[in-house]
């Protein structure tokens, strides 16, 4: 279960690879930059047990 800090981390991750992006939306990002989106979200959560 992720904790309302691992949330907002995951979410200023998303928002601060976007706007890296030109503003790519989460969505293209995961289409165009898979590697990377992948990565983040790995970083940011974890696998109910």
């Amino acid at each position: 279960m992720l904790t309302h800090i691992q949330v907002d981390l995951l979410i200023q991750a998303m928002a601060t690879f976007g706007a890296e992006h030109n503003g790519i939306s989460w969505e293209q990002s995961q289409a165009q930059y898979g590697d990377e989106t992948r990565a983040i979200l790995a970083t940011h959560w974890e696998r109910a047990a």
